[in-house]
């Protein structure tokens, strides 16, 4: 099975135990789940704000956009599918207000959206260094 199927798999599971432990014993003892599970992950992030860009690009760059821009939110344009069925490649673009900021491709999506978002990140270290 690919990582990606693992990870999905594991996540899934994850939130269905979450599920099912907040409705047995309540939040309390979800919370301290929650807190043992991801100890020193949250602060880590935190600290180091690059980890949720590697990890997470597309929403490292809605939380940029949602700080400095007030009402401007970034925007996905899918806008080409190649190759058969089964080994597809996906190209995104991501836009605000009209103006490219960055293009992606992907086995998914999900990764061709993370790629344009990685490249949008980019353009905006250059153009808004204030921002990060």
């Amino acid at each position: 099975m690919a990582k990606r199927g693992r990870s999905t798999i594991a996540g899934n599971s994850f939130e269905a135990l979450i599920g099912a432990m907040y409705r047995d014993s309540g939040l309390e003892a979800t919370r301290a789940l929650i807190l043992g599970v991801t100890e020193g992950k949250i602060q880590q992030v935190i600290e180091n704000p690059q980890v949720s860009e590697e990890s997470n690009p597309k929403g490292r760059l809605l939380e940029i956009f949602q700080s400095q821009f007030n009402d401007i939110l970034p925007r996905y344009d899918h806008f080409e599918e190649c190759g058969p069925p089964h080994a597809k490649t996906f190209s995104c673009r991501v836009l605000a207000k009209m103006k490219e900021l960055g293009v992606g491709e992907g086995n998914t999506k999900k990764e061709a959206e993370a790629a344009a978002s990685r490249k949008a990140l980019q353009w905006l270290k250059e153009k808004c260094p204030d921002c990060f």
